[in-house]
């Protein structure tokens, strides 16, 4: 497959036309990074969109490193937003910005308590950018932009009172947002419909902080899907039927998987769960995955570096 290298001139522009022989069309974007420790918020990274065939990045833009787990590209103004993070921590308080134009800006924190930010999403249905934080408390907010900085409006407290934010994903259908929370032993399952007052725990996972990530909502099947770390070596990818907490393993995945570098998205054009992540021995190498949520075919390519950030536009 070939690489087209993104050229739009500003942030408001209409997607990609949709090619006339199919009813869906996607791109996985993410960033490149070459820092060789997580930490290592200096290195340069390059932001793009991945293609799915070979697991290769289409340079669009040189950003700074962000090392997040997740990123979201927002439809309402086509632009990529992911958390970069402050060196010696997991979590920031600086939103990175690439506009369709391939304009980097790194947005400031305009709340007084400058708090440290874990996940980021956009919700289709309500047109809107959420993110998951901890003040004192698990919390869900709604990201507002404005010039070069956001703020975070607090919209419920989590119930699960959890010392670890793994991931935030949403219902683009109904507008639901699903939050993925744990401990050292014990994971959450948590929806939240925005506008109300509470959220409600809809299934509690044996497997805590490092076991369970990549929480993800497929709009083809009103299933979730994540990812737990078996230590077999190995994976296995689980769909759960947030409804009823019915639970189908998916695939299963041979070798390590780093979770402090891992990304994941949920491609529903493709109806594909991606992931980037370390393996091998050492941590020596790094690998763009690719599951058929259909089949459960498994396609693995090996990458020169890690990617972060994994969200898709379509």
């Amino acid at each position: 497959m070939a690489l087209t290298i993104l050229s739009f001139a500003s942030c408001r522009k209409d997607p990609d036309p949709i090619p006339t022989d199919t009813s869906c069309y996607s791109k996985v974007y993410g960033v490149r990074s070459e820092a060789i420790h997580i930490t290592d918020t200096a290195a340069a990274g390059q932001y793009g969109f991945i293609d799915t065939a070979g697991g290769q990045i289409g340079v669009v833009s040189v950003v700074n490193s962000a090392f997040s787990k997740q990123g979201a590209f927002s439809n309402a103004d086509s632009c990529y937003y992911t958390i970069k993070t402050v060196r010696g921590s997991y979590t920031g308080n600086v939103l990175c910005r690439v506009t369709a134009g391939s304009s980097v800006s790194y947005l400031t924190d305009a709340s007084v308590k400058k708090l440290s930010y874990q996940a980021i999403v956009f919700n289709r249905a309500t047109n809107r950018l959420y993110c998951l934080y901890n003040d004192t408390v698990n919390k869900v907010g709604e990201v507002t932009i404005s010039g070069g900085s956001f703020s975070v409006t607090e919209l419920v407290r989590l119930k699960a009172r959890t010392t670890i934010l793994t991931g935030i994903t949403a219902d683009n259908n109904s507008g639901a947002l699903y939050c993925l929370t744990g401990d050292l032993s014990v994971s959450y399952l948590e929806r939240y419909m925005p506008g109300a007052t509470a959220s409600s725990v809809t299934d509690t996972l044996q497997g805590g902080w490092g076991t369970i990530m990549g929480l993800r909502y497929n709009v083809n099947d009103s299933k979730l899907y994540y990812l737990k770390i078996n230590g077999s070596p190995g994976a296995v990818v689980y769909r759960e039927d947030p409804a009823t907490k019915a639970q189908t393993m998916v695939a299963t995945l041979q070798g390590y998987i780093d979770h402090e570098y891992f990304s994941a998205a949920l491609d529903p054009c493709r109806n594909e769960y991606v992931l980037s992540t370390r393996t091998g021995v050492g941590w020596s190498s790094q690998m763009y995955v690719r599951i058929n949520l259909a089949s459960g075919l498994v396609y693995k390519n090996a990458i020169p570096a890690l990617y972060t950030g994994l969200d898709v536009a379509y």
